[in-house]
Order: C-alpha cells, then structure tokens, then sequence
C-alpha cells in the first residue's frame, strides 16, 4: 500500500501508470469527482487495484490510498522461487505472484514509481495472454518461461542479466533474446547471471562475466545469450547460476563447474577460476543427482542418498559439523539428523547479517512448501547476498 499526495492532474497520470493505460480509456464525462451523496470523495476500482481518496474531491490537492487487488483467498502456489530480496510463485489459478523488495522492478507488476517494500504477494504483469510455466528469482531480477515458449526476464539488468540486449532496467517481463530457433527448457537466475538449457541441446549463459562464470571461455559480459562451451559429446541436464559461479550436472554423470574459485567453490581442488566448465571432484562411485550453487559454496544430493557441500563455511554452511570458518576444495557429506535424507538442495539467498545463533547440523524441517498472506517485516540491512 502506498501514498501518494499530488494535485489532480498528477494524480490521473499516476492512476494511468498504475493501472496499465485503463485509467485514460475511462469517460471524462462519467463521475466529474466521484463524489458520494455527502460529498465525500469514493473509491474507485479498475483492474482489482483501488483508488480511496481520502482529503477533498478529484478537482483539488488530495490524499489517496493505493491498494493492491489481493491474492485470492483460495489460491495455493504449485511453484516457489526465493530471491535474494523477493520471491516468485506461479498460482494454482495460472497467474505469478510476487512479493518483497521491489526497487528495480523485480516483482514484474509494471510499478517502478513504487519503491516500496511488498509483503503480500502481487500478480505479475504478463504478457498478454502468456502463462508462466517455470520461475527463477535473482538477486534483483527475474526469469521466466513462458507458455508461448519464449522466455522473459523483468528487474535490474546492469550486467546485461535481462538478456534483451537494452541494458535498461524493467518493471515488467521482457522478452530474451535467445538465439533463433531455440526455446529455453530450464532456466536459472544467479546473481547478475543468468543461465539456460536450450532446445537445441546448448547451454546458454548472459549477464555478468566476472570470474568466467558465463564459461564461453571470453571475458566479456553479454547482454545476450552466448553458449557455454560444455566438453565434447557432453549435454547438460540440470543447470544451477550463483552468485559468482555456475553448475551444472552432465549426460556423462558427471557435474562440472565454472566462474569464481576464490573459496574453492567450483570443487576442482585447484584453488583457480575457471571460464569454462571443469569436473566437480565428486565422491569415488557418486553421481549427483540434483545441484545448487550459492554465493560461495556449492550444494548436491548424490546418488548414494547423502547431502555433499563444498566452498566456504562461515556460520557452518557446509553443514559438515565444524563452526570455524573453514574452506573445502572438495564436496565433502553434510551430517544429516539419525534418520534423515534430504529430498532437495536449494539455498535461500541471504544479508551477510546473520543471527547471533548458528548452527553447523542441519535441524528437521518440512520439505513441503506453505504460504499465507500475512504481514511480514522487511529485510532489516542491506548487502550484498551470499
């Protein structure tokens, strides 16, 4: 909810923008101030999202409310992506929502005059007559595929990570320029990298190149998207974008790494950066079956059941049972509670600020996803995520 004070005319140009054009198709003739029968001001209603003036009539300075239209009370989400200050979520009724910080326009609902922080979820602005199908939320971007099969991207776009070649930012869907005849099947928004299966077998990477974590072997940013050069006869399956490095699972079954190794999180035990992919030194007889790569350190379920982890440990985020701050060049196994497989691997981007209470052993936690429409406080400092 935000306020907004400002004479008439400044009112009606903000109601246009708000309201995605619908404000001007309105008669000019129809309600002159929209009074009631005392005189006081009313709300107006277009599009779900409510106008209450709340000081003097449409003609004068005035104070108006801005409210949102709301999740319906029904809705459950089938998909979830955590950002670093927003989230993403693709409706049971088809629609995408988002909700959090929203200063470059991440949340997608085409409001980048409201610098506000949002905590209940709002619809993302699609492209007409588009669904979303698969969500990837960034540091303070988004990406999406869409059931058109193209694949959009909306937020920050200072390192090119929109991939629409504009270099400007946008608070709604964009479309990405992927090479012609290719759709993109998996996406995975890093943080200011992007990255993306292709139907063409490729993968595909843009954005920031710091580090080499676009692996085309160049040291060039992209605003577009540019092949990944995978090693010979390798696919890629399963991609996963960090903060300053890349994932990837291979059709060989073995998992491969690239961009920045400064806390040994590309799992090679050289210690050295990497601009194209290099082989995770996983576990004798262990393949990896789902990845996750974080700001620095590295994620993975194998296939003999066990967690494995690997990079920087500062708050015990290797989860390997030692509190120091520590680095491991290889993955090594998170020690999981008696009794306890893990089922997924995704790390939830977070404030360098940490709670004073730490842990170095995971705790037991659902492995389902809920969601409620309560109010929630925004992030208290800023930083970058790691």
């Amino acid at each position: 909810m935000s306020r907004f004070r400002a004479a008439s005319a400044a009112f009606a140009a903000l109601a246009m923008i708000l309201l995605g054009g619908n404000a001007a198709a309105r008669p000019a003739h129809a309600e002159p101030n929209h009074l009631t029968r005392s005189g006081a001001p009313a709300s107006q209603t277009v599009n779900g999202f409510t106008l209450t003036p709340t000081k003097g009539p449409a003609n004068q300075d005035a104070t108006a409310t801005l409210t949102p239209p709301a999740p319906p009370t029904n809705l459950r989400f089938t998909r979830i992506s955590a950002g670093c200050w927003h989230n993403l979520a693709i409706g049971s009724d088809g629609n995408t929502y988002a909700w959090g910080g929203n200063l470059v326009g991440q949340l997608g609902d085409d409001t980048a005059t409201d610098r506000s922080t949002h905590s209940t979820p709002t619809r993302v602005h699609a492209p007409a007559g588009v669904r979303f199908t698969q969500i990837s939320a960034g540091y303070e971007y988004s990406l999406a595929i869409g059931s058109d099969g193209n694949t959009y991207a909306w937020g920050s776009n200072d390192s090119g990570q929109l991939g629409d070649e504009t270099g400007g930012d946008s608070s709604k869907p964009v479309r990405v320029h992927a090479p012609t005849g290719v759709t993109f099947t998996q996406i995975s928004a890093g943080n200011d990298h992007s990255l993306a299966i292709g139907s063409d077998g490729n993968t595909y990477a843009w954005g920031s190149n710091s580090y080499g974590k676009l692996g085309d072997e160049t040291p060039s940013d992209s605003s577009k998207p540019v092949r990944v050069h995978a090693p010979a006869g390798v696919r890629f399956t399963q991609i996963s974008a960090g903060n300053w490095h890349s994932l990837a699972i291979g059709s060989d079954g073995n998992t491969y790494a690239w961009g920045s190794n400064v806390f040994r999180q590309l799992g090679d035990e050289t210690g050295s950066d990497s601009n194209k992919p290099a082989r995770v030194n996983t576990p004798t007889g262990v393949r990896f079956n789902q990845i996750n790569a974080s700001g620095w350190h590295s994620l993975a379920l194998g296939s003999d059941g066990k967690t494995y982890a690997w990079g920087w440990s500062s708050a015990g985020e290797l989860g390997d049972g030692d509190t120091t701050r520590h680095r491991s060049s290889t993955p090594a196994q998170v020690i999981a509670p008696t009794g306890v497989t893990f089922t997924q691997s995704q790390h939830r981007r977070r404030s360098k600020l940490r709670p004073s209470a730490r842990t170095a052993t995971p705790t037991h936690g659902e492995t389902t996803s809920s969601a409620s429409w309560a109010t929630a406080p925004p992030p208290t400092a800023a930083g970058p995520c790691s």
